[in-house]
């Protein structure tokens, strides 16, 4: 993904609770919002390391992320 360990913990951390694409990106302090979701949202989600509040509306603008099991046991390690 391209990003240091240090910023991926980051990212993982700041949707511990359901937070907005927006907010994570203001976290990892990036501000370009389809490059973040392409390159940080969407491979997360299709590792299952991030899920939706909304599935059945994933361009929802109150779409938020939050971790699955799997993300939490990462933060773990």
């Amino acid at each position: 993904m391209g990003l240091s360990r240090d910023q991926v913990e980051k990212l993982l951390l700041s949707a511990i609770k359901a937070t907005s694409a927006a907010e994570i990106r203001q976290v990892m302090n990036m501000t370009n919002a389809t490059k973040f979701k392409r390159n940080y949202i969407d491979p997360l989600l299709e590792l299952r390391i991030l899920a939706m509040t909304q599935p059945d509306s994933p361009k929802s603008p109150t779409q938020k992320y939050y971790l699955t099991e799997l993300g939490k046991q990462l933060i773990k390690k």
